[in-house]
């Protein structure tokens, strides 16, 4: 995609999307197996009568940041996925969906808090200017993330209703 393209730091392909989410997963079932080896250990030093290390605190904070990291990666990479099929005449996002969808695009706050607030018509409005735009679907993600970053009070794309 050219830099000019409003969505450009969206990733589309769907190829590397679905590499993406595979990867995600693998990554986050290492996490979690490293992160029961370290809590195996731990365990086996409480019984021995030694506590913790506060370097093993770290690590498993650090495990579990990045777990969460990864899922939330592989979430936005699902949604942007769901909404290539919905451009493509597919089944509607669901609320879920459209929640993950505006952190993988980088929505802005108020995006984001209006979509907490009000979710099916948040989530109603992406679908119809994922099916109703032109062009092909990374024009159509781009301009949604363009509105959705720069959505708040007095923006244009916070008169759009649904």
């Amino acid at each position: 995609m050219p830099e000019s393209d409003p969505g450009a730091s969206v990733i589309t392909d769907p190829f590397k999307l679905t590499k993406t989410i595979a990867q995600g997963r693998r990554d986050y079932l290492r996490g979690q197996q490293l992160l029961v080896a370290i809590r195996n250990a731990d365990d086996r030093l409480q019984r021995q009568g030694h506590p913790p290390s506060p370097e093993s605190n770290a690590r498993q904070a650090s495990i579990e940041q990045q777990l969460d990291t990864i899922a939330a990666q592989v979430r936005q990479a699902e949604a942007l996925l769901a909404a290539r099929a919905v451009a493509a005449g597919g089944a509607p996002l669901t609320s879920t969906e459209a929640g993950h969808l505006l952190l993988g695009i980088k929505a802005s706050d108020a995006a984001l808090a209006l979509h907490r607030a009000e979710p099916e018509e948040m989530t109603a409005m992406l679908n119809r200017l994922l099916t109703s735009l032109e062009g092909p679907f990374e024009t159509r993600i781009g301009v949604i993330a363009v509105n959705m970053r720069d959505y708040g009070p007095g923006s244009p794309a916070a008169g759009v209703s649904g």
